[in-house]
């Protein structure tokens, strides 16, 4: 299923660099905003609950949840792990992005992307 990613907030999409899934380099253009919990799950549209990613990446997601989407791409979670490490004094409307996306994922999913 393909759907239209959130290509907003340029705070994010302008100066985090990274994917939050693959680890991988993302050129600006195919930046994204990615809702840690799905909109269509109960997730806000605000800085807590956003990761960087490629648009085909969070589209491929779409609103599986994170364990789900874990299943199928094991490999993904270092990455997340790396991506909160990188990011984690990097402040965002006065929030720490990493330590943010790291407590949303652990309150929504129970995923430590700490230890």
């Amino acid at each position: 299923m393909f759907q239209i990613s959130f290509l907003g907030y340029k705070p994010i999409t302008n100066n985090v660099d990274i994917d939050f899934y693959t680890g991988k380099f993302v050129p600006i253009k195919r930046r994204s905003i990615e809702h840690i919990l799905p909109k269509s799950k109960g997730g806000k549209n605000n800085v807590r609950n956003y990761a960087m990613s490629d648009m085909l990446i969070n589209s491929e997601r779409g609103n599986m949840s994170m364990g789900d989407w874990l299943n199928i791409h094991p490999n993904f979670l270092q990455n997340m792990k790396n991506y909160v490490r990188k990011y984690f004094n990097f402040k965002i409307d006065n929030i720490n992005h990493g330590e943010e996306v790291a407590k949303t994922v652990k309150e929504k999913y129970n995923i430590d992307l700490l230890g």
